[in-house]
């Protein structure tokens, strides 16, 4: 029921991270990975450690900027011809952070064209591959597209719109067996967080308001990204899954 043996994913976003965290859950189903990032160094690195990982599975890198229709487009031309497509993961994307007071036009257009512009380009390029034969799309959420912070208007904006979008797409897609969830993580222990973590302030704010008293980590919100990958799935579509520890719960 939960195996992905057989299944090919497409993961944007994968080099670091949550989107690191779902290959390797992907990987552990057993799907083969097509990951993908803007630099190839990073790009590189994730392949050859999931390669060390999950020899048996395989793993190639495709280099794919969600900001441009070109550089999708190419990244699809050649998942196609490494066997296709059976899960799409949208996990790229961006936080700059100002207070609105602030914020230039270009901060603002430059978050809603990674965030929900990329999840948009990529889904409607990927759709040929999915529609003979049905599967699955995961958008990355937050909690930031149900709530707010101050300093962060344009990825609440943006999240917020790609709750809107998978609950689209989920309408729209279930005549080709396609099923489209989303996954809001809440506060993940990442690289790119810790800075957040070492914050006291913040750090109190969450552990107050975290029922589990903890952040969560990249294995967590892959694990949920699996399971939703899976037939176990098959009639679950338009939903927003909350990877938080209790967060939402405890408002």
């Amino acid at each position: 029921m939960f195996s992905l043996n057989g299944k090919i994913a497409f993961i944007t976003g994968s080099s670091r991270g949550i989107g690191l965290g779902i290959a390797r859950a992907l990987a552990r189903q057993g799907a083969d990975l097509r990951l993908s990032a803007v630099h190839r160094e990073g790009l590189d690195a994730a392949v050859a450690e999931l390669r060390r990982n999950f020899p048996e599975r395989r793993i190639e890198g495709i280099p794919c900027d969600v900001t441009s229709q070109e550089s999708v487009d190419a990244a699809m031309r050649a998942i196609e011809s490494l066997g296709g497509l059976h899960i799409l993961v949208n996990n790229a994307g961006i936080n700059l952070r100002a207070p609105v007071e602030d914020m230039p036009d270009e901060l603002w257009q430059q978050m809603l064209d990674t965030d929900v512009t990329g999840v948009f380009r990529v889904c409607r390029a990927a759709l040929p591959l999915l529609k003979g034969h049905g599967g699955k799309v995961i958008n990355l959420c937050s909690l930031m597209s149900e709530i707010a912070r101050p300093g962060i208007a344009p990825y609440a904006a943006a999240k917020g719109a790609v709750r809107q979008l998978t609950r689209a797409l989920a309408t729209e897609w279930a005549q080709y067996g396609i099923q489209v969830n989303g996954v809001a993580p809440g506060f993940i222990a990442t690289d790119m967080n810790k800075p957040l973590m070492a914050d006291a302030a913040l750090n109190g704010y969450i552990m107050r308001h975290t029922p589990a008293k903890r952040w969560g980590t990249v294995d967590e919100v892959g694990n949920v990204a699996a399971f939703l990958a899976s037939s176990a799935a098959d009639f679950v579509t338009g939903q927003i899954l909350f990877v938080d520890g209790g967060f939402m719960a405890s408002l």
